[in-house]
């Protein structure tokens, strides 16, 4: 898959979720960040985002509802997620 056609799948796929779960607010921005990199901790996110860790788990909790990530870490502390498809 060249560079071009991976862009597209990866934008195509980003404005699905959008429409899922909307643009705005903190689950907008994990959409956002994840067309840039498909995997994301909640303790990593909170900070980068400046939001609280609670804030980013229930946004996280949204996304693995409507089956967009999932957890592929093991255990409970410093959990790992990714974006599927």
């Amino acid at each position: 898959m060249d560079a071009v056609s991976r862009a597209t799948r990866i934008r195509t796929l980003l404005s699905e979720w959008e429409l899922r779960v909307g643009k705005g607010g903190v689950v907008g921005e994990l959409l956002s960040r994840l067309a840039g990199n498909p995997f994301l901790t909640i303790k990593g996110s909170s900070k980068e985002l400046g939001v609280a860790y609670t804030t980013i788990q229930r946004a996280v909790q949204k996304l693995e509802a409507l089956e967009i990530v999932r957890q592929v870490s093991s255990g409970q502390r410093d959990r790992v997620y990714c974006a599927l498809e």
